[in-house]
């Protein structure tokens, strides 16, 4: 069951750091690539879709239930919000993005 306890800006470190056999301590600063107060307010906040951003060779993705998963990264990108509308089919997808 994956973890969903505890702030999202730390899960997301410890998981990158425990996918990379490294110490969280070692890893970029998470405030360079994305706003970390930002991008817990954002999760909590929406009702569905995801956060997707780069960080430290990692595509990082938060789903509105909190769940984080992983793959690896060889492009950098800009942090995103995918807001999906599931009250109108024709609307789709929102997207914005989440960088100052």
């Amino acid at each position: 069951m994956p973890e969903t306890e505890g702030a999202i800006p730390d899960r997301v470190v410890h998981r990158v750091a425990e996918t990379q056999g490294r110490d969280p301590l070692e890893l970029p600063i998470l405030e360079d690539v994305i706003d970390p107060d930002a991008l817990e307010t954002v999760i909590e906040e929406m009702p569905t879709g995801e956060v997707s951003f780069t960080y430290a060779g990692q595509e990082v993705t938060i789903t509105s239930d909190g769940e984080i998963t992983l793959e690896d990264s060889t492009v950098s990108t800009s942090p995103h919000l995918i807001q999906v509308d599931d009250s109108e089919p024709s609307k789709g997808y929102q997207s914005s993005s989440l960088s100052e």
